[in-house]
């Protein structure tokens, strides 16, 4: 009727619908991003070295790692052990629901910018 022909249109929460229409590629390039440096930089009293490796602070049986894919993750040790599901996740579901303050397209944006900053940093010394 009103001659849209290049238009596309969604129905739903946008928190439902806009992580599907994200940049598949920019969620990929998001999971790879070390998101233990990027909790180190901006959120230092989140993060906590123990022997095992990085955990949460404020919940030392949620602990950090990179997986054999390459991608970072958390792993809740707790829920694992009674809830069963939902026990680890992605950098950006981390920041999402562990600290708060991010929704998901915010954590993506943060944790990519952080990996162009990081590597602007680590290029520094590539010539020493």
């Amino acid at each position: 009727r009103n001659s849209l022909n290049n238009a596309e249109f969604f129905v739903g929460k946008a928190e439902e619908v806009v992580p599907r229409i994200y940049d598949e590629d920019m969620k990929k390039k998001a999971k790879r991003v070390n998101f233990i440096e990027y909790l180190k930089k901006y959120h230092p009293d989140a993060v906590q070295w123990r022997l095992s490796g990085y955990v949460y602070k404020k919940e030392p049986w949620v602990a950090f790692f990179q997986g054999r894919d390459g991608e970072y993750r958390y792993y809740d040790n707790l829920k694992a052990k009674y809830a069963g599901a939902a026990y680890c996740g992605d950098g950006m579901k981390f920041l999402t629901d562990y600290l708060g303050g991010y929704t998901f397209l915010s954590a993506t944006k943060a944790l990519l910018d952080f990996e162009e900053e990081f590597a602007e940093e680590t290029d520094i010394f590539e010539g020493c």
